[in-house]
């Protein structure tokens, strides 16, 4: 009993570090620039800008709350919500394959991506999309792939991870193929 209790609190103490240890590396991310700002105005700065008044006194110039919040904010933010996204897939996906290894190529994911990217190259860019249709092929790709997974090892009613995998890397070989077709 004692040494569960024990477990649970050094977890939540290494999930309280690693928190802390993000907040830094984000405080890091505003902070380093071309343009030295204060770390004591980075502060300020967000939180007048999140209550949208002045709760602590301008006595910054007006470019470093651009710097800040239209910059260097949005970009740490990103990056944040995208490693946390990236973590929380890799998770999904060992989960899933019950494979502490998995990865996209197991499931035939990336193959699907190449293929979807490489066809939209192919057809010249989607109007409606303009730029981002290299990625939308890539993303509509692996989002076809992932479907034609999971529909076809669960085609027999009885799913399982092997089944799952073996599924994927067909797929994987299949899109590998399309794609160099394609090319």
């Amino acid at each position: 009993m004692m040494k569960k209790l024990f477990q649970n609190v050094s977890y939540s103490v290494f999930c309280m570090i690693l928190f802390v240890l993000l907040l830094i590396a984000m405080l890091l991310g505003i902070y380093i620039g071309a343009v030295n700002i204060r770390v004591d105005w980075i502060f300020e700065i967000i939180i007048n800008q999140l209550f949208r008044q002045d709760i602590f006194a301008p006595q910054w110039p007006e470019s470093a709350v651009s710097i800040i919040w239209q910059l260097r904010f949005p970009k740490v933010l990103a990056a944040a919500c995208i490693g946390a996204s990236l973590s929380l897939s890799g998770i999904m996906m060992q989960s899933l394959t019950k494979n502490a290894l998995a990865e996209p190529f197991v499931l035939g994911i990336s193959s699907g991506a190449a293929t979807g990217a490489v066809a939209a190259l192919l057809m010249g860019g989607l109007p409606l999309i303009g730029s981002f249709s290299t990625s939308a092929g890539a993303f509509g790709g692996a989002l076809l792939t992932s479907f034609l997974v999971f529909v076809l090892a669960n085609a027999r009613g009885n799913p399982s991870t092997t089944r799952l995998v073996l599924t994927g890397m067909a797929m994987a070989a299949s899109f590998g193929a399309l794609t160099n077709l394609i090319i």
